[in-house]
């Protein structure tokens, strides 16, 4: 996609047989970087922090079936986003399958050892069971709900105290499905892309103070955020 050139480096794929993080079937993480990263170019997305590079972690291959898998992909691409530098770390997911033992504490414990700042989304089950899930309910990472234009709780977000802040998560821009057409306004909405705007948020705040320690950019986050009446 013309707005992601130049903007993504090498990442690495947890999921396939094959090293391929840039093969993203379902669209959902190529979309979800263009709102943090996307430039514009050619009519394009133009992302939040359009100054930030976007390290891809494959680590959700949209199919059934993840649960038997042996390790966890989550706390496995925690991992390699931490040691290969990453600042910010989001995860536009959520997942029941994974996030119940011992991999993602250690994880979440080598991000917060380094600095990292992680935003997970709380899921998209607020009119059904609004369960809360993994990573976004676990110490340590930063839980984002949505909110419509009106800055009202989106119906289908996930609440609870798990969730820390919350951001746009409808009507936001995302390439039509052809890929070559102009840009289309998503008509669903989630928590993932909302996800996407507050790690783009803490990226700016980030980029302006470039010594701050990651607290310094949450106590922004929080100390600028408003919080809407029930």
């Amino acid at each position: 996609m013309p707005e992601l050139e130049g903007q993504v480096l090498d990442g690495t794929d947890l999921v396939s047989e094959g090293e391929d993080p840039d093969n993203d079937a379902t669209f959902h993480g190529t979309g979800m970087a263009s709102l943090i990263a996307g430039t514009g170019a050619q009519g394009g997305v133009r992302g939040l922090a359009p100054g930030v590079r976007i390290l891809p972690v494959r680590a959700d291959d949209g199919q059934d079936g993840l649960t038997v898998r042996t390790f966890d992909p989550i706390a496995e691409g925690i991992r390699y986003a931490v040691e290969e530098g990453a600042q910010v770390i989001n995860i536009s997911l959520v997942n029941s399958g994974f996030g119940v033992g011992d991999e993602l504490g250690e994880s979440l414990e080598l991000a917060a050892r380094a600095g990292v700042l992680i935003f997970a989304g709380a899921g998209n089950d607020g009119e059904a069971d609004n369960e809360p899930l993994p990573p976004a309910d676990r110490e340590g990472v930063v839980g984002v709900g949505a909110v419509d234009r009106n800055g009202e709780r989106a119906g289908y977000s996930t609440y609870g105290p798990q969730v820390a802040f919350a951001a746009p998560g409808n009507d936001v821009p995302w390439r039509c499905p052809d890929l070559d057409g102009p840009v289309c306004i998503d008509p669903l909405g989630g928590t993932s892309s909302a996800t996407a705007i507050a790690s783009a948020s803490a990226a700016l705040i980030w980029s302006a103070h470039p010594d701050w320690t990651k607290n310094q950019v949450l106590r922004v986050m929080v100390e600028t955020a408003v919080r809407t009446e029930d």
